[in-house]
């Protein structure tokens, strides 16, 4: 048998740790919760940040549940609610690592595929283009501020108002209730005398949705609960929409 293979993995330099820090405004008492928020599964003889994400994801919407009863007293629980959806998904963290460039924090090794992806969710953004896609990319980026969050609140002793005072000035809280896609796809279809169906299936520990419209498949979603699995697909389908309503203008410009 050949001799065994040495992991090429490298520490980062200390610098980057100091530097995480520096940007959170935040100073660790433990720093091992730091390095396995900011550790991928793939950077060999470290915890990875998986357990973290999954704290990170609570305490978060607990954080972004106090802020929004105590910041909104005139809403009631539907309003609410809606808000929550906003500002709790896969998608908003996705697009919250992307505003701070935090995944220039994340240890990884042999990550090439995940950094083209992230790029390009990142790139799309901007554009508001094609970045729905992009499962791998926006699950790492959202993965990231959850571990983070959940470093944080351990480190602080489980406080949520500690933690939140760091991170709410990164998150951003949105008091605007945005379109529900679901809500959004179902009346374009009502109004265009089409059936939308969305089916549900697991893959791994992840909720899948895919949307069809008159039996036609138009939008995809996966995510950790089934409710923003469904609203994924329904925003993947509305933009396919939009870009079909796009093409069929620009046609009949030339007409």
């Amino acid at each position: 048998m050949g001799s065994k293979r040495k992991s090429k993995t490298v520490e980062a330099p200390p610098v980057e740790l100091a530097g995480l820090e520096a940007f959170l405004g935040y100073n660790f008492e433990n720093k091992t919760l730091l390095e396995e928020a900011r550790t991928h599964k793939s950077y060999t003889g470290s915890v990875s940040y998986e357990r973290l994400e999954f704290l990170g994801d609570a305490a978060l919407g607990l954080a972004i549940s106090n802020h929004l009863y105590g910041n909104h007293p005139e809403f009631d629980q539907g309003r609410l609610t809606k808000l929550h959806m906003t500002n709790v998904s896969e998608d908003k963290f996705a697009r919250v690592a992307v505003k701070h460039n935090l995944y220039r924090f994340l240890r990884r090794y042999n990550c090439s595929g995940m950094d083209e992806k992230v790029r390009d969710f990142s790139d799309a953004i901007g554009k508001e283009g094609d970045e729905q896609r992009s499962e791998t990319a926006r699950k790492v980026l959202s993965d990231i501020v959850e571990s983070i969050a959940a470093a944080i609140y351990i480190d602080c002793h489980f406080n949520p108002d500690l933690m939140w005072e760091c991170l709410e000035r990164l998150v951003e809280v949105s008091g605007t209730i945005h379109e529900h896609p679901v809500t959004a796809l179902k009346e374009f279809c009502e109004k265009n005398g089409k059936v939308v169906k969305y089916e549900h299936s697991k893959k791994g520990d992840r909720e899948v949705t895919e949307v069809f419209i008159d039996g036609e498949p138009i939008g995809y979603g996966c995510s950790k609960q089934r409710e923003n699995s469904k609203l994924t697909a329904a925003d993947d389908a509305l933009l396919l929409r939009r870009l079909w309503m796009i093409t069929m203008n620009n046609d009949e410009n030339y007409e």
